[in-house]
């Protein structure tokens, strides 16, 4: 008679589940952030600090891909550390809550709208470091850059619904 299994998924698919639904992500992010939002974003009054949408889409392309190698350390981590399912779900609803900012910045075009969840991103993001660190200081410095890039965005939905009146 086996042993029953201590996890209901082996480890290595939840490794390899973080760095491919970064990766589809990060497709995404700079498919939508380049072709999408092009047009309508270059109509906008922006701040001096913005950037052209060639640069700040593989920027955040990358950001989401590179935190994907983050996610690899924690979803991988079976050694019974209690930060890693918070970890793990944070993570998850990261992701989550940017997809629907890529959504309503890029496909919708509504700015306020998308403010308002770069503001409950950043929140999330900023949890999601701290028990990302809590499980790996690796974990946690590779989400570093998309949690950066979520502050930027902010800043920049922020100034872009100010200076265009929305």
């Amino acid at each position: 008679m086996t042993a029953p299994r201590k996890h209901l998924v082996s480890p290595e698919i939840y490794q390899w589940s973080g760095i491919t639904v970064s990766t589809i992500l990060a497709i995404s992010t700079f498919c939508l952030l380049f072709f999408g939002a092009a047009g309508w974003y270059n109509s906008l009054n922006r701040p001096s600090f913005s950037l052209p949408l060639g640069v700040l889409a593989p920027f955040q392309a990358i950001s989401v891909f590179l935190s994907g190698f983050g996610a690899r350390i924690v979803m991988g981590n079976v050694s019974g550390n209690p930060g890693v399912k918070p970890a793990r779900k944070s993570y998850s609803i990261w992701l989550v809550v940017h997809a629907l900012w890529l959504l309503a910045f890029s496909a919708f075009h509504l700015p306020v709208l998308s403010l308002g969840i770069c503001f409950i991103q950043w929140g999330i993001g900023l949890f999601c470091i701290q028990k990302f660190f809590n499980v790996d200081p690796k974990a946690g410095s590779k989400v570093v850059m998309f949690f950066l890039m979520t502050t930027y965005w902010m800043f920049l939905n922020g100034y872009i619904v100010s200076l265009n009146n929305l």
